[in-house]
């Protein structure tokens, strides 16, 4: 903020500048003519600037005082746009300037949506810069939106911006407690096991196909990740192998586990 007061000049003398009745500071004169450059920190709103000259052994002391607009100053934020897969741990990022494309050194707050729904809020932004960890979480879709909101603040208007995530199908993986049964025709087996992601989480609602020699034997759908199959033994003597295929879905590809069944007579 620059301010000049011109009247019948003045050799010198001093101006105190006071908003909304505190003291600012005091500038001295130069051929009647006064300036001070202000940071303004001010609220938003109307404020009152009020000049008061001193005062010489000539002109007696005068106040003058003005309205002063505050209006908050306006953020931009850019964020990159993400690629990944169901069950990767994405760092989402954001770097907030002003207009003028300078960084903001203020410490900010932000909230953090998926596709309109928080995932995060008050997150810190340090000299301009936000960083979060996310992990993606299994059906999440294809594409999605990331939006980032920076709090409003006495100085800065709220502001925000999107970018966007692409969540590309995940290989899931069957796990059973043995990869060999032995037994006889007509005893009663249990196919035991679990599918997991990649970061050997447990996917549950999963599918699960069961063939025995190549024949459909069931369809099933495991429990928090969690499967145990009864199945009573129809073979007769000799080894026949046991294919598990967890069916794909909108996050997982399909992928198969074999295992073997000895029946010794």
């Amino acid at each position: 903020m620059d301010s000049t007061t011109r009247a019948k000049a003045t050799t010198n003398g001093e101006v105190t500048i006071t908003i909304d009745g505190k003291a600012v500071t005091t500038v001295k004169t130069s051929k009647g003519v006064f300036r001070y450059t202000f940071n303004n920190t001010l609220t938003e709103g109307k404020h009152n600037l009020t000049y008061t000259y001193k005062g010489d052994t000539v002109y007696a002391n005068s106040t003058r005082t003005l309205n002063l607009t505050s209006n908050k100053n306006t953020l931009r934020i850019s964020a990159p746009t993400i690629n990944a897969s169901i069950g990767d741990t994405i760092k989402i990022t954001a770097t907030v300037t002003n207009t003028s494309g300078a960084t903001v050194k203020d410490n900010l707050k932000a909230n953090i949506l998926l596709n309109g729904k928080t995932i995060a809020t008050n997150i810190d932004v340090t000299y301009g810069k936000l960083t979060y960890n996310y992990t993606i979480p299994t059906g999440t879709s294809y594409s999605n939106k990331i939006t980032v909101i920076i709090q409003e603040t006495d100085t800065y208007k709220t502001r925000n911006a999107s970018t966007t995530l692409t969540v590309k199908k995940a290989y899931q993986y069957v796990n059973v407690v043995t990869s060999t049964i032995t037994t006889t025709s007509g005893s009663k087996i249990y196919i035991t096991g679990n599918i997991t992601d990649k970061n050997k989480n447990l996917i549950a609602g999963t599918k699960l196909n069961i063939k025995i020699g190549g024949v459909d034997i069931a369809n099933i759908t495991s429990t928090n990740g969690k499967f145990n199959y009864e199945y009573t033994v129809t073979q007769t003597k000799g080894t026949y192998n046991i294919l598990l295929t967890a069916l794909a879905s909108d996050s997982y590809y399909n992928n198969s586990k074999y295992m073997s069944l000895k029946v010794t007579t």
